[in-house]
C-alpha cells in the first residue's frame, strides 16, 4: 500500500473518503490528475465497407452496449473512486457512503456480456513465439511495414492496415486506454489481433485490471481512466 503524510485525527468528508489515506491521496494524487476521456462507436444508418464490417464484428461479440458512446462522466465522482481505491488487491470501493464491486464479472454484467469468458487473450499473451508473432505483425500491417522496436513488439499506428487502425482507436480510448496514439505496444497488438481473429476476450478482466493498474500510479501527470 502507497505511503501518504500524517494526516489530521478526522476525516474532511466521510461520505467521499473511506480513510485517511483515500483522503491523502485524492488531494496530493487524485485531484490534480485528467481524466482519459473514453470513447466508442456511432454508427450512421447506412452501414457499408469498413463500418459495416466493424458493427458486425461487435454484433457477433455481443459489444453492442460496450462498443456505444458512453455517457458522460461525473468528474468528482470518478476521482472519488480512484482515491479510495487505495489497493490493486481491492474488491469493493467506496464512493459515496456505498461499497461497489471491482471485478470482472460485475463490468461484464453492465455490459450484458457472459459473466465469465474463456479469454484467448489472455492465453495468447501468455505463450508467443517468434512464429506467432510473425503472424500478427502480418495480420494487423500494410505491406512493408516494419517494427518500430524490435525488442519491444511495437508498431506505428500509420503502419496498421485500415480496419486495425479504427480498432486500435477505440482500444485506445475504451478497452485498453491510453495517451500514446503513435505507437501500438506489444499487449495492445497481441489484443487487436485477438479482436480482428474473433477469438474470445473478457472485457470485464482487462477493464479492471486498467483501473486498478491506473489507480496505483501516483504521478499527477497520469490520467484516469473514465468509468
Amino acid at each position: 500500500m502507497p505511503r501518504y503524510k500524517k494526516t489530521a485525527s478526522r476525516l474532511k468528508d466521510p461520505s467521499r473518503f473511506q480513510s485517511y489515506h483515500a483522503e491523502e491521496k485524492y488531494e496530493e494524487f487524485i485531484e490534480p490528475r485528467k481524466i482519459l476521456e473514453e470513447k466508442g462507436f456511432q454508427f450512421p444508418d447506412q452501414l457499408t465497407g469498413i463500418v459495416q464490417t466493424i458493427h458486425n464484428a461487435a454484433a457477433k461479440r455481443g459489444w453492442q452496449e460496450f462498443c456505444n458512446h458512453p455517457r458522460d462522466l461525473v468528474l468528482p465522482v470518478v476521482k472519488e473512486f480512484y482515491a479510495n481505491l487505495v489497493s490493486p488487491d481491492q474488491h469493493n470501493i467506496w464512493v459515496r457512503n456505498t461499497l461497489v464491486p471491482l471485478d470482472s464479472r460485475i463490468i461484464n454484467s453492465f455490459y450484458n456480456l457472459p459473466a465469465e469468458i474463456n479469454c484467448e487473450y489472455a492465453k495468447l499473451l501468455d505463450k508467443l513465439a517468434q512464429k506467432k508473432w510473425n503472424i500478427i505483425f502480418t495480420t494487423l500491417t500494410i505491406e512493408g511495414a516494419s517494427w518500430a522496436n524490435e525488442e519491444g513488439r511495437v508498431v506505428n499506428r500509420i503502419d496498421l492496415k485500415p480496419i486495425a487502425k479504427v480498432w486500435v482507436k477505440f482500444l485506445k480510448s475504451r478497452l485498453m486506454p491510453t495517451a500514446h496514439t503513435t505507437t501500438v505496444s506489444q499487449e495492445r497488438l497481441v489484443l487487436l489481433y485477438a479482436i480482428i481473429r474473433g477469438l474470445p476476450i473478457d472485457v470485464g478482466s482487462i477493464v479492471a485490471k486498467e483501473i486498478r493498474d491506473c489507480a496505483v500510479k501516483n504521478h499527477k501527470t497520469v490520467a484516469l481512466l473514465f468509468l
